[in-house]
């Protein structure tokens, strides 16, 4: 937003334009008063090349985490609430990051397809962290080596932030489209932040934390049960898996480990349905072939028949009336 503030302005009419959006507002938390003043800036002096239906305009909010998240920004926003297991575009809104909308500029206005990302290299085992402009595809190693981080001895790779990010197994991964941020920490420092887990003492933190207004400990004993069905009629798959749960749990319970268990598992369970579903169904359309064909080749083999029946001569019918008997023989 500090150095590319009027593309993404214009990227933010070209998705007006497509979806024939009215409004668009531009949520910034209010500790980057410096980029709300770039976009502020930046709005003002493209009003005249913009259409004057759009309203677009710059929305400081609270620094509060997962305010990030689609669906509570919109909630704070907008005061619209996305039902459970639907999208956004349900209630009328579309919500895309800044990243998304500059991207847009670049393949509309320039042509230029996507092909690097910003991410954030941080950490403590990083010598100097920072912002850096990555090319996808771009292994994960060299992206530390460019921070000054060459042996990964003793150090644990996250992919994303602290708090929602994914250990990585290899340092070899490429920088994909959805990589954001690379934490490296040291091995000392995980192992602090991870601690023995214990029963849960059903004091209710995790639920009162939770954004969405789940039961975190009701979802993770489900998961930890394999009762996984259940557990997607408690709105599992509505988990964003912020974390906000785990880190405030006092029984170090990982929380959010349970859920990506539980979603991987019921993702499987359901593309083995389908699989099963589209077997029975090719299987069914195969028996109803094997039998239409078969009704197919009978009646053309009865419209032969009929074709080559031969014929019945004068002879064969006198002899058909004298091998009949007469009614008085008959009596």
């Amino acid at each position: 937003m500090l150095e590319k503030a009027e593309e993404i302005v214009i990227g933010i009419d070209i998705i007006l334009h497509l979806v024939g959006a009215k409004q668009a507002i531009i949520a910034i938390e209010d500790n980057k008063p410096d980029a709300a003043e770039a976009m502020k800036l930046a709005l003002e002096n493209s009003a005249e090349k913009l259409a004057e239906e759009n309203d677009t305009r710059v929305k400081l909010m609270p620094t509060r985490y997962p305010q990030g998240s689609e669906k509570q920004l919109i909630e704070a926003l907008t005061g619209k609430e996305v039902p459970a297991g639907r999208l956004p575009m349900h209630i009328g809104v579309l919500c895309q990051n800044i990243g998304t909308t500059k991207a847009i500029y670049d393949a509309v206005v320039r042509g230029r397809a996507l092909t690097d990302r910003i991410i954030t290299v941080s950490g403590d085992a990083v010598p100097r962290p920072g912002n850096m402009r990555v090319r996808l595809g771009t292994p994960m190693r060299f992206v530390l080596g460019q921070h000054g981080l060459d042996s990964l001895d003793g150090i644990h790779l996250l992919h994303g932030g602290p708090m929602m990010g994914e250990k990585l197994m290899s340092a070899d991964i490429p920088v994909v489209k959805s990589t954001n941020g690379l934490l490296a920490m040291h091995g000392s420092t995980m192992m602090s932040a991870h601690r023995l887990e214990q029963p849960c003492i059903r004091c209710g933190h995790c639920g009162v934390v939770c954004p969405i207004k789940l039961v975190p400990n009701l979802l993770a004993d489900q998961c930890r049960n394999e009762q996984f069905e259940k557990a997607e009629s408690y709105d599992l798959f509505d988990c964003i898996e912020c974390g906000c749960c785990s880190y405030v749990c006092p029984s170090n319970i990982p929380l959010v480990h349970y859920f990506r268990y539980g979603k991987g598992l019921l993702a499987q369970i359901s593309r083995e349905k389908s699989f099963a579903n589209a077997s029975k169904q090719r299987s069914e359309a195969r028996e109803a072939r094997i039998i239409r064909e078969k009704e197919e080749k009978a009646a053309k083999r009865r419209v032969v028949r009929e074709k080559h029946k031969p014929a019945a001569t004068a002879n064969d019918s006198a002899s058909d009336v004298k091998s009949k008997p007469s009614t008085g023989e008959q009596s």
